[in-house]
């Protein structure tokens, strides 16, 4: 896969020197530093950075991610990072990511698994409805 036109989210990141190790590869951390980019720029898409409210104080938590590398990444380069949603359960959905280089192709795939949480009850909740729906316009399919 060297395309993104899956990815209804698409974040463009440029690899600085400073994201290399001692290797001479960018460091592994880094990422899940460009995964969470992509997370946060379709979180914006979709309204769910966090909404509090009176009674409701609701957010994101990122309960598990994983990345699978393929290839490393040396400056200078830059990537373009895309988000979709794979899957929505009763409390989290799951979170695809892919990481293209122009030189190299895909480079990196990982996911992650977001929660729904209360923070004001300090629980996890339903997937609101009108969330569920805003992924389904984002993705323009249904779940």
């Amino acid at each position: 896969m060297n395309d993104l036109s899956t990815f209804p989210v698409i974040v463009n990141q440029v690899i600085a020197w400073g994201d290399m190790d001692a290797y001479q590869h960018v460091n592994n951390a880094m990422y899940f530093r460009y995964f969470e980019s992509s997370r946060m720029a379709y979180f914006t898409k979709m309204g769910f950075i966090r909404a509090r409210t009176a009674d409701l104080d609701v957010g994101p938590i990122l309960a598990h991610t994983a990345c699978t590398f393929l290839k490393p990444l040396v400056h200078p380069d830059r990537v373009e990072v895309g988000c979709k949603i794979a899957k929505i359960g009763n409390t989290s959905f799951v979170m695809e990511h892919a990481i293209i280089s122009p030189k190299l192709g895909l480079v990196a795939k990982g996911e992650g698994v977001v929660v729904c949480f209360d923070f004001n009850k300090n629980h996890k909740i339903a997937v609101p409805d009108d969330m569920r729906k805003r992924i389904q316009e984002i993705e323009g399919r249904s779940f």
